[in-house]
């Protein structure tokens, strides 16, 4: 442990001399053969610091000598090092404050996009995306992507732009922005089928556009209009992909749309059973299920407490009846006993006189 200690302790101060040498680097006079020399070297100073600095774990202390060393790249007009060092001095920065690294990173990819390296800036984007993505920052993610897919598909790299929009329609799903989701897979789709292996996996996105529509349905009784919506999907789909109108996917979509429709929780969980003993589901796909399935309880409860309600109106009206039968069988009795009073005290009345 404390030669440990001793060792960081060891890289801190070099990563200190580093600094100070490179501060007395720029003091140097300028020599007019080599206008850029002593910027250069304080930049090669500041980068023997960075690594002194990242190797005693001081992240703050390396990603600011790697930010300098851009800095100053930046203005000898050498962009392509700069770049190197941003994305260095966001990578230091990354493990102490995640959300602070990203500025870095767009730094950097902002000089790749100026060079023209669109691949390099996509990948670079992704790790931002992905980044956000884990700090649950969801729509800086979505925008990430988006631009990430752009760039690979600046150099027709259909491949990762398929798999960034792919993640695009996945988040807005998420976001419960399902129409936007829907649109996203379908152009997903597109891409794919224009690449002879892709269009081999483009039914699975149908069905992922296709639960996003379920999930879209909303209450039941409220006339389900995402589902006439997803047949008219359905049917451009399959003149999009003749592979999907006899496909299994195809096929579960129409039967969930029955299930829902009916509100058959059975057969609802009898499709669901028989489609994942095929593809099993992730947890995407249980996600927009379970909202499905929240749904068609809701639908079940509304009906049950219409029905609970009914039945309530029966036995209140039958009891008002049986209450009137009573009452009206206990006046028509109290009248009787009148009559028959009146009569026998008629006939004593009678019988006096005589």
């Amino acid at each position: 442990m404390a030669s440990e200690l001793e060792r960081i302790r060891k890289y801190e101060a070099m990563g200190n001399k580093h600094l100070a040498a490179a501060e007395s680097a720029l003091r140097q006079h300028t020599l007019p053969n080599a206008p850029k020399l002593k910027f250069l070297d304080a930049v090669d100073l500041w980068h023997k610091a960075g690594k002194c600095f990242a190797i005693a774990c001081e992240w703050e202390d390396s990603a600011h000598a790697f930010n300098r060393a851009a800095t100053f790249m930046l203005k000898n007009n050498l962009p392509h090092e700069s770049a190197v060092f941003c994305f260095k001095a966001a990578e230091m920065l990354k493990r102490i404050d995640p959300m602070g690294s990203v500025e870095r990173y767009e730094s950097a990819t902002k000089i790749y996009v100026e060079l023209k390296r669109f691949f390099t800036a996509g990948n670079i984007t992704v790790g931002v995306a992905e980044l956000l993505e884990e700090q649950g920052n969801m729509p800086r993610a979505i925008d990430a992507y988006s631009r990430a897919a752009e760039f690979y598909q600046a150099e027709y790299y259909h491949t990762q732009s398929c798999r960034c929009l792919y993640k695009v329609a996945e988040l807005t799903a998420m976001l419960e922005k399902f129409d936007d989701a829907t649109w996203a897979f379908e152009a997903v789709a597109e891409s794919m089928l224009e690449d002879n292996l892709l269009r081999l996996n483009v039914n699975s996105v149908f069905l992922r556009a296709g639960l996003c529509q379920l999930a879209n349905a909303g209450p039941i009784n409220e006339g389900l209009y995402a589902h006439r919506l997803l047949r008219a999907y359905m049917r451009r789909w399959a003149k999009m992909s003749f592979a999907f109108e006899c496909s299994r996917e195809r096929l579960l979509l129409d039967k969930l749309i029955g299930a829902i429709g009916k509100c058959d929780l059975a057969a609802f969980a009898d499709h669901l059973f028989n489609f994942n003993n095929v593809q099993p589901f992730g947890s995407w796909h249980l996600r927009l299920l379970r909202r499905c399935l929240e749904d068609m309880e809701e639908e079940q409860e509304r009906v049950a407490e219409i029905k609970a309600a009914h039945e309530a109106e029966l036995a209140r009206i039958e009891q008002e009846r049986l209450d009137s039968f009573k009452s009206e069988y206990k006046r028509k009795g109290d009248d009787d006993q009148e009559e028959e009073e009146g009569e026998e005290g008629s006939g004593e009345e009678e019988d006096s006189d005589g």
